[in-house]
C-alpha cells in the first residue's frame, strides 16, 4: 500500500465518522423530542383527570398526583 492510497483511506474514514457524529446528533435529539413529547401528553393526561365531572364531586389535590410520582420513583436502596 502506498501512503496515497492510505491517505486516500483515512480521508474516507474521517469523512464516514463525521456523518456517523452527524447521524448521531439528529437521532439523539429526536429522542430528547419524544421524551418530552411524551411527558406533556402524560402532564396533559393528569390535568385532565383531575379536572372535575359528574362522577367527581371535587378536583383532585395535586398533592396527590405529586405524592404519586414520589412513590412511583425508585428510591437509592430499593433495586
Amino acid at each position: 500500500m502506498t501512503l496515497v492510497e492510505a491517505l486516500v483511506v483515512v480521508g474516507i474514514l474521517a469523512a464516514l465518522s463525521a456523518l456517523i457524529v452527524t447521524a448521531l446528533g439528529r437521532v439523539r435529539e429526536n429522542a430528547r423530542r419524544a421524551v418530552c413529547t411524551s411527558n406533556l401528553h402524560q402532564i396533559h393526561r393528569a390535568l385532565i383527570w383531575a379536572q372535575p365531572s359528574p362522577a367527581r364531586e371535587e378536583l383532585m389535590p395535586v398533592g396527590t398526583i405529586v405524592e404519586a410520582v414520589r412513590r412511583a420513583q425508585p428510591r437509592p436502596g430499593n433495586r
